[in-house]
């Protein structure tokens, strides 16, 4: 039972994410041809390069919306402040 429930978390947790990022990328992408890219051709470099300023802006947006949550707060503070990890004040 324990088992089964796990997968089905897991399963659930996987697509969910996998959708929902796939299409705030599209949108993203989207976006990022209207703003750099008014000709109607699209060029490889241009989708190079929208692609990696996409990526790394949701770098950094995953990294600071998991620090607001308590579960990045539980991942990030030892990484960031091992110290205040260890119940010790700086």
């Amino acid at each position: 039972f324990f088992f089964f429930f796990f997968f089905f978390f897991f399963f659930f947790f996987f697509f969910f994410f996998f959708f929902f990022f796939f299409f705030f990328f599209l949108i993203q992408m989207t976006i990022c041809f209207i703003i750099f890219n008014p000709s109607p051709v699209i060029s490889k470099s241009m989708a190079k390069n929208c692609y990696l300023i996409i990526y790394n802006l949701n770098l950094l947006t995953a990294y600071f919306s998991l620090a607001e949550h308590k579960l990045g707060k539980f991942l990030l503070v030892p990484v960031l402040q091992p110290e205040a990890a260890l119940g010790q004040e700086a």
